[in-house]
C-alpha cells in the first residue's frame, strides 16, 4: 500500500519545491544517475507544460518496490486545461502552441518506460508514464490488473485511505479501506486492516471484515469493502461496510454494490452476506472512498477502456475529488 504524494503547480514558484522534492524521493529508490537524471527531466518537461498550456495543475508521485530486484517510480501530471484532440499530432517533435522547440511531449514519451496521454478539448490532460529501475519479466501472464490511486489530504504527511491485494488459490483478492478522518490516525487504522487481511485464514469477505471488527477495537475504525474474484468459478464475491462506492462496469453498463451501514472495529450489522457477481472477461471494478464526489461515470469519457487502469482512477480523482479528505479510486480489470 503506496500512496502518491501531490505537488500543486498553480505557478512558477512552486515548480523548484516540487522539481527537488520529487528528485529526492527518486533518489531513494534503486535507480542510478542516469535514470534519476531522466526523471528530472520528465518532471521538468511536465511543470513547464503546466505552467504554459494547463494553466496550473498537480503531479501525483509515488515509489514503489515492483520486486525483490526493481522499484518503479510513477508520474501522473493532471492538468484542467484547454486539452486538445489529436494526441499523435502534439506529440510529434517540433509541434507548438508557444513558439518553443515542441520537444516536451516527446521527450516525456521516449524516458519513460511506460507512458499514457489522454486529453480532450475544453477538458484537460493527463500524462502517465513510469521509470523502472531494472527489466522486469514482462513473461509473466497476468489475470488480473490492479491500479489505485490514493492521495493524502493537503496538508497531511500520511494518507488515511490505502488498499491490500494478495492471492489465495485460485483468487485475486483486494480489500480498499478509509480509515475515519484523516491523518496519522486514520492512517493506522487502514495500515492494521491491511495486515490483519494479509494474514487472515478464511477466504470469505463477510468473515474477513467481522475478523477486523474484533481486532481494530482500539483502533478509530475504517469503512471497507473486500472483493475476491475466484479465476476458476469466474465469480466476484463484494461485501463492505460504510461509505465506500464499489460498482463493476461490463462495458459501459455498470451495477452498484451498496454496502452494509457501519464502522468497522466500532459497529457494525450483526448479519453481513455476500454478493455473488458472475465475472467475465474485460470487467472493471472501482471502488471510491468519500473523498470522490458522487455522481461520476465512465460513459463521460470516451474511450476510456482503452486506457491503463491508473490513467481511469486518475480521470475520476480529477473531476470528483473533493479536496477536503484523502481522496482514492481503486480500478481492477479482467485481462
Amino acid at each position: 500500500m503506496v500512496s502518491y504524494t501531490s505537488y500543486p503547480i498553480s505557478d512558477r514558484s512552486f515548480v523548484a519545491y516540487a522539481k527537488r522534492e520529487i528528485h529526492l524521493l527518486s533518489s531513494k529508490g534503486r535507480f542510478n544517475e542516469n535514470q534519476v537524471a531522466e526523471i528530472d527531466i520528465i518532471v521538468s518537461e511536465m511543470c513547464t507544460n503546466l505552467i504554459k498550456h494547463g494553466g496550473g495543475g498537480e503531479i501525483l508521485v509515488r515509489l514503489m518496490q515492483q520486486d525483490q530486484d526493481a522499484d518503479l517510480f510513477e508520474i501522473i501530471c493532471i492538468d484542467n486545461g484547454k486539452g486538445f484532440d489529436d494526441a499523435a499530432k502534439v506529440m510529434r517533435d517540433g509541434f507548438s502552441t508557444t513558439q518553443t522547440l515542441g520537444h516536451g511531449l516527446g521527450s516525456i514519451a521516449r524516458l519513460s518506460d511506460t507512458f499514457q496521454i489522454l486529453s480532450r478539448p475544453d477538458w484537460g490532460t493527463i500524462l502517465y508514464c513510469c521509470k523502472h529501475s531494472s527489466r522486469v519479466n514482462d513473461s509473466i501472464k497476468r489475470k488480473v490488473d490492479i491500479k489505485a490511486v490514493c492521495v493524502a489530504k493537503h496538508g497531511e504527511t500520511v494518507c488515511g485511505d490505502g488498499y491490500e491485494l494478495k492471492a489465495k488459490g485460485s483468487a485475486i483478492q483486494v480489500l480498499f479501506g478509509d480509515g475515519l478522518g484523516h491523518g496519522p490516525m486514520a492512517h493506522e487504522a487502514v495500515t492494521e486492516a491491511c495486515s490483519i487481511f494479509r494474514n487472515t485464514h478464511t477466504d470469505d469477505p463477510a468473515e474477513m471484515i467481522r475478523e477486523m471488527h474484533r481486532e481494530l477495537r482500539k483502533s478509530r475504525g475504517l469503512v471497507c469493502s473486500i472483493a475476491s474474484l475466484d479465476l476458476k468459478k469466474n465469480e466476484w464475491t463484494v461485501c463492505g461496510v460504510g461509505n465506500i462506492m464499489s460498482r463493476i462496469y461490463s462495458g459501459i453498463t455498470y451495477k452498484n454494490y451498496m454496502s452494509y451501514n457501519g464502522v468497522v472495529g466500532m459497529n457494525i450489522p450483526k448479519s453481513l452476506n455476500n454478493s455473488i457477481v458472475p465475472a467475465e472477461k474485460n470487467q472493471r471494478l472501482i471502488m471510491c472512498s468519500d473523498g470522490i464526489r458522487s455522481g461520476w461515470d465512465l460513459s463521460k469519457y470516451p474511450a476510456i477502456l482503452r486506457y491503463d487502469n491508473a490513467v481511469i482512477a486518475a480521470s475520476i480523482h480529477k473531476d470528483y475529488s473533493r479536496k477536503t479528505d484523502d481522496t482514492s479510486v481503486l480500478v481492477a480489470s479482467i485481462l
